[in-house]
């Protein structure tokens, strides 16, 4: 799981916080409650949510895993709760 700076349109991401989690069970339906601890940042900039299900370890995203297809913001200081990020799995 991964917090990312997408601000700019016209450059890549910036990943400003990230944790991992082994061994966790997920399948349809299935909530993971996590925390991640991200810097505040100024009120101009954008940040997003960005999630990989690994279901085999590997060092890119391969056929069987799940990845957020969707942007799910997250607010630039506080507490965020409750956040949803839909998966979609990736087929060959």
């Amino acid at each position: 799981m991964e917090v990312r700076d997408v601000s700019r349109v016209d450059a890549p991401s910036v990943l400003l916080a990230q944790v991992e989690r082994d061994r966790v069970p997920v399948g349809p339906g299935v909530a993971v409650p996590f925390v991640l601890d991200a810097p505040e940042v100024a009120a101009s900039r954008s940040l997003a949510l960005r999630v990989r299900v690994d279901m085999q370890p590997r060092a890119r995203p391969f056929s069987g895993d799940y990845l957020s297809t969707v942007l799910v913001p997250v607010p630039v200081a506080g507490d965020a709760s409750d956040l949803v990020v839909p998966l979609r799995a990736i087929a060959d």
